[in-house]
């Protein structure tokens, strides 16, 4: 058998969250999908709407470590570590990713497994981000129909695998995929995070504090409005 590199492939080495991979792998086994070359796929056809989405914007190394050792902690105290898996993939898709994590100062492994959480979407994860589980066939948001041949469906499906669920996002949250917010469990998978949501940071020392400065105002402003016992007593 060819090995990756006489077929034209590079390895692409990721530290993937233990118990997610592990059911993707075994949903791509079912659907009798090859791994690698499927994951090429939609990192190739990711990369576009991941460098047009952070258009501008890039990660301060503070904000990357926190992405990073958020990422590490995924699954809570006792969780499993970091699996390490290989994937073989073509130079231009391993290159494409190379040029954005450095254009942007991402962790890469972030958005490998963010990735890998929106191919799966579970009716749990899209419960819990308020996105639809099924596709109504007479929606109004200005999405394309689906083919009825199985085969072209699937063709398009490959072609832009994020396009109904982007379409979803993007109504529901005015931003994209790699920008929308998770739930703070999945930190981790961040793509993008301002420095006012990194702890410890100058940006959110000042947010915490204008935020504080704010409630005192506000009950300041409530005690000045409430009126005392005495003078209530007295009307």
């Amino acid at each position: 058998m060819a090995s990756a590199q006489e077929r034209g492939l590079t390895k692409l080495t990721a530290k993937l969250h233990a118990p997610m991979y592990n059911a993707f792998d075994r949903q791509l086994s079912e659907a009798l999908l090859r791994r690698d070359a499927f994951l090429d796929r939609m990192i190739c056809q990711e990369i576009p709407h991941l460098r047009k989405e952070l258009d501008g914007k890039r990660l301060s190394t503070e904000a990357n470590r926190y992405i990073s050792h958020c990422l590490k902690g995924l699954g809570g105290k006792n969780a499993a570590p970091l699996r390490q898996v290989s994937i073989a993939v073509r130079h231009d898709t391993a290159e494409a990713l190379r040029a954005v994590v450095e254009e942007h100062n991402l962790v890469r492994d972030a958005f490998l497994n963010r990735l890998i959480v929106l191919l799966r979407s579970s009716d749990k994860f899209l419960v819990a981000m308020g996105l639809p589980r099924r596709v109504k066939w007479n929606r109004h948001d200005g999405t394309q129909g689906m083919a009825t041949s199985p085969l072209c469906a699937i063709e398009e499906t490959i072609s832009d695998p994020f396009y109904y669920l982007r379409a979803a996002c993007e109504a529901q949250y005015e931003c994209g995929l790699n920008l929308v917010e998770f739930p703070v469990e999945l930190i981790g998978l961040y793509c993008y995070l301002p420095d006012d949501q990194v702890p410890g940071t100058n940006a959110y020392l000042r947010r915490e504090k204008d935020e504080d400065d704010l409630r005192t105002l506000l009950l300041d402003l409530e005690s000045t409005l409430t009126p005392t016992n005495a003078s209530a007593k007295g009307d």
